[in-house]
């Protein structure tokens, strides 16, 4: 008798030989890491966008205004830097009118986390709306702060060993803050804590 089919030990085996790869795979991949990767790139792209883009509007608007060099929070609270997680509700820096945190009205005018800014001078507009962090929590968020009307600074806390610790963007940024990634026309207006 020629019987062709496997036995039960070798499809055992067969079994735990894929087992034993597939946890090598995903350790060696590490799928949070490269979620956090993601992220990052998100932040940094967001960040290299958004300062373009500010660089933009006081370039072709004449006179264009940034923001002040406070800003504040919906809880009434002074903030020497405006942040992304602190307009859900109207304040007295400027009303959040959308639920996206980040979307401008039709007039082009901020309707998010610093609504002050006006992109509706600008002919198309260098950016949709406001980016905001990934994760957009209290301690991951972009910060934003202005030094007498002409000078900006934007942050953001970056989570993955790749971009923190490897590659040290944020300590390698030219800002004075090492545990900030940090781009702007003045990279000292918010302080290291």
């Amino acid at each position: 008798m020629n019987n062709k089919g496997f036995t039960l030990l070798e499809l055992l085996i067969v079994i735990a030989i894929l087992a034993v790869l597939a946890a090598v795979t995903v350790f060696a991949l590490n799928p949070s890491e490269m979620l956090k990767k993601a992220r990052d790139s998100q932040r940094i792209a967001d960040l290299s966008a958004f300062k373009s883009a500010l660089v933009l509007l006081q370039a072709e608007v004449t006179g264009a205004d940034i923001g002040p060099t406070t800003c504040v929070d919906p809880a009434g609270g002074v903030l020497p830097t405006c942040i992304s997680t602190s307009c859900t509700q109207a304040s007295t820096y400027g009303a959040c009118t959308t639920g996206d945190p980040g979307q401008f009205d039709s007039g082009g005018v901020s309707g998010g986390w610093i609504p002050y800014l006006d992109f509706s001078g600008m002919s198309p507009t260098p950016i949709s709306k406001l980016p905001v962090d990934p994760t957009n929590d209290a301690t991951y968020y972009y910060g934003y702060a202005v030094d007498s009307g002409d000078s900006f600074e934007l942050t953001v806390k970056l989570e993955s060993t790749y971009y923190a610790t490897t590659i040290d963007a944020d300590a390698k940024d030219g800002g004075d803050d090492t545990a900030l990634y940090e781009v702007g026309t003045d990279l000292t207006i918010i302080t290291p804590s």
